[in-house]
């Protein structure tokens, strides 16, 4: 046990100090925010200093584990009521933009012919909430460090855009309170973009758009359950072994909704949960090689520019002709 803690401590190390880093970075950069920045800071670290033998059994560790907590925990986080706050319309237009979302993200990766892992981070970073769902996709897929890093680069680099222009949009074409925190909460990847986004179309544009997104969130569970059967239907089933921190996951949503525990210790539980997520970042970064992300990075960015054009586009199809102005 003693020489097993030895071997991880050089990478838990470097995970942690990059995670910190970027933490408090991120109150800087807001925009960029600390889940990326740690990302970011892991690669640049990974390509230049760090050494790779010695830190390996730690970051190995991180990425797996700790990446795994970080999901499990996340679940504190998420409430069924938001489905019901939304109403039967709302939650009806969500299934078809999430799932077509998904699927358009495999079509497109047919036309610049990505990786079907690269393609499924995509998917589920755009469809459900950005980070965590490519971070949660990324263990059943078995995807590269290089293929998630590009996938959250691209989401993150996106949603930036999306924060800034889908309130003109939502303007230009005279969207309601509700039509517009719609199309807010209903796109954009990250809950962070939703709300800096959405409030600068007043505080209720804000309140709906993060009650649409939270409701979109839970959609993720059974996202990974089909990706999980599509990976198995791929391998043997001896190779496709079912990720546990999925059914952990589950478990942890429905303990939020019977309010087993106190609020105050599930939102430190969904705190802590955000803080392995940034650890877990520094380690993918970390372990990425730019001359690999290279490869793959124009056709990659073509895909997500892509698919997020046309994951608006839907979504103001589908507004406009089902939600009454």
């Amino acid at each position: 046990m003693q020489k097993r803690l030895i071997s991880l401590a050089p990478g838990l190390a470097i995970s942690i100090f990059i995670a910190l880093i970027a933490k408090f970075g991120g109150q800087y950069v807001p925009m960029v925010g600390a889940t990326l920045l740690s990302l970011l800071l892991g690669a640049v670290a990974g390509n230049t200093f760090m050494n790779g033998a010695t830190c390996a059994p730690g970051l190995k560790f991180v990425e797996k584990h700790v990446l795994e907590a970080s999901i499990v925990l996340s679940g504190f986080g998420l409430q069924a009521v938001h489905l019901k706050t939304m109403g039967n319309e709302i939650l009806w237009l969500l299934v078809i933009m999430v799932f077509s979302t998904f699927v358009l993200s495999w079509a497109l990766g047919k036309v610049f012919k990505s990786s079907k892992r690269f393609s499924y981070l995509l998917g589920a970073g755009s469809a459900i909430c950005g980070s965590s769902a490519i971070a949660a996709t990324a263990p059943i897929v078995e995807a590269s460090e290089e293929e998630t890093g590009l996938a959250l680069g691209i989401v993150n680099a996106l949603g930036l855009i999306g924060l800034v222009g889908l309130p003109l949009v939502a303007h230009l074409v005279d969207f309601s309170t509700l039509q517009s925190a719609t199309l807010i909460g209903g796109t954009l990847q990250s809950l962070g973009h939703v709300v800096a986004s959405a409030h600068t179309l007043g505080d209720e544009v804000g309140h709906w758009a993060v009650i649409v997104k939270m409701g979109r969130i839970l959609f993720m569970v059974p996202l990974l359950l089909i990706l999980f059967f599509l990976k198995r239907r791929g391998d043997s089933a001896s190779k496709a072994k079912f990720p546990m921190f999925i059914a952990l996951f589950v478990g942890v949503i429905i303990i939020s909704q019977v309010q087993f525990l106190p609020e105050a210790a599930t939102e430190s539980m969904a705190g802590i949960g955000k803080w392995l997520l940034i650890i877990a970042m520094g380690a993918i970064g970390a372990k990425i090689r730019i001359t690999q992300l290279l490869k793959i990075s124009k056709k990659g960015i073509l895909q997500g520019v892509s698919l997020f054009a046309l994951q608006i586009g839907i979504a103001l199809a589908l507004i406009a002709a089902f939600m009454s102005n």
